[in-house]
């Protein structure tokens, strides 16, 4: 056998597959892979395995019409088949069952066949604990083997660089609809603004509401103001009214006491009462200096009482005037809040209609910031798949091996000849000896 067979050879391609591709910007792509978990691992392994990187190699190579694909059939019975045969069953079911996957729908039946003996003489062997993985490929023709390792890398790495451009691409295709859309969204909401500023003349609503909010405190403080003051002057009234007719009690008021009339016509009273005083001892009562004296006294009393009175009625004039003025700047406020209140009202809708524009065109500007870098991040052609060690021509083939060979029909050979030779020396039965 191990001379007669035919000899295969087996070329190796060596690849890294890395978890994570280069980051040239620092946006991330249209389609980020969570490549933590072993399962991208297995994913890849399946990919390399894949009928589809079959027929791109294929193509790649133009194997359609090879020999060890598609090989020429043929039903002449010679002796090497006739001897060939058992070994050929024994090899066929030692051998391990490699994984097919089912052909599909526009492969032709003989293209199948193609990528069925094409993947069944292709082995994906990952390199324990690394991020390697060899991908060998069996075949009688050494520089062929070495062909279609390189190709099957080459392509693999070109499909997978299509992957994230197809779907960068799409992205980009989805992403420019959504922008197109929201676009019009931004459009319609501040057009919607617009129309609401000017059915309500609010153009400036944010300034008007900050300049309500001002006066409203500016009239609330006056107000406040306006009503302290009422109330003290209503006060100082009150006590002058009460102690009007006690002139002992009013002279300690402090706006009698601050009126000069009122303090001069005093001391002239005081006077002319220290002179009757004096009179009185020496003359009577209905002495024309008495009666004159008297007379004065009424006079002075009469003016302190009118002077008094007129004290009184300018503090009942300016506390009439507070309370008017409290009066107005209460309703002003009133009508302020209502003023606050409707704006408030208008501001309300005002604010949804704004929130609505700024959400729109905040998700636009981030649709059209994504879209651009989609866009840049689709244009990069980098990849976390390269080639180690690309396949050379095998100098040997893989099978068969002479050396093991020989060995095992040696070893085999020798078992069968000794078990032989006991067997037959054991179905022996004549006599050797006279004994």
């Amino acid at each position: 056998y191990t001379f007669t067979a035919i000899p295969v050879y087996e070329a190796r391609v060596q690849i890294l597959i890395e978890k994570e591709a280069t980051n040239v910007v620092s946006f991330k792509e249209a389609v980020e892979q969570n490549q933590v978990t072993d399962d991208y691992y297995q994913t890849q392994y399946r990919i390399l395995q894949s009928r589809a990187l079959a027929r791109r190699t294929i193509d790649a190579l133009k194997l359609w019409d090879h020999p060890q694909f598609n090989p020429k059939p043929d039903d002449s019975l010679t002796v090497r088949k006739i001897l060939l045969s058992p070994v050929t069953l024994l090899t066929g079911w030692l051998s391990p069952a490699k994984p097919i996957e089912s052909p599909q729908a526009e492969e032709t039946k003989t293209q199948s066949r193609t990528i069925d003996r094409f993947l069944a003489d292709l082995t994906v062997a990952p390199v324990r604990n690394s991020r390697l993985v060899d991908v060998k490929f069996e075949s009688v023709d050494a520089t062929l083997s070495a062909q279609v390792a390189n190709a099957l890398a080459k392509a693999y790495i070109e499909q997978n660089l299509e992957f994230k451009f197809l779907s960068s691409k799409e992205a980009s295709d989805w992403l420019g609809q959504r922008l197109a859309e929201q676009r019009k969204q931004v459009e319609a909401s501040e057009q919607a603004v617009q129309r609401y500023r000017e059915k309500t003349d609010s153009l400036s609503l944010e300034e008007k509401q900050n300049i309500v909010v001002q006066k409203l405190g500016d009239l609330n403080a006056a107000v406040t103001r306006a009503k302290t003051e009422r109330i003290q002057k209503q006060a100082a009234y009150d006590q002058i009214r009460t102690l009007q007719n006690n002139l002992a009690s009013v002279d300690t008021f402090p706006a009698i006491l601050s009126n000069t009339f009122i303090q001069q016509q005093k001391g002239e009273l005081a006077d002319l009462q220290r002179q009757q005083a004096q009179l009185s001892n020496k003359l009577g009562s209905n002495h024309p200096d008495m009666i004159k004296l008297s007379n004065a006294i009424r006079a002075a009393e009469s003016k302190i009482q009118g002077e008094i009175a007129k004290v009184a009625q300018a503090m009942h004039n300016d506390y009439q005037q507070s309370l008017a003025q409290e009066q107005s700047l209460t309703a002003a406020l009133d009508q302020q809040k209502a003023d606050a209140l409707a704006l408030n009202r208008k501001g309300i809708e005002y604010g949804v209609l704004a929130r609505d524009a700024a959400s729109n065109r905040q998700i636009f500007e981030s649709l059209m910031q994504r879209t651009k870098e989609t866009g840049i991040s689709g244009e990069l052609r980098t990849s976390n798949i390269r080639v180690v060690d690309a396949a050379e021509t095998p100098r040997a083939p893989v099978t068969p091996n002479t050396r093991n060979n020989m060995l095992l029909a040696l070893f085999a050979g020798t078992t069968l000849a000794v078990g032989l030779a006991f067997f037959f020396e054991y179905l022996d039965n004549r006599i050797k000896s006279p004994d």
